[in-house]
């Protein structure tokens, strides 16, 4: 779990430098699926 909550603060990182929307939005969606998965792979 410690991995995927490095891996999410450094793309939170990155989406708050990113300027380009279309990355933004990128980023977010990375941002969600990361979290939606290390809470599937916690509640096992």
């Amino acid at each position: 779990m410690l991995e995927f909550e490095l891996i999410i603060r450094e793309v939170e990182r990155l989406y708050e430098k990113e300027k380009s929307l279309r990355r933004k939005i990128m980023l977010e969606t990375a941002i969600k699926s990361l979290k939606d998965y290390a809470k599937e792979i916690a509640s096992r």
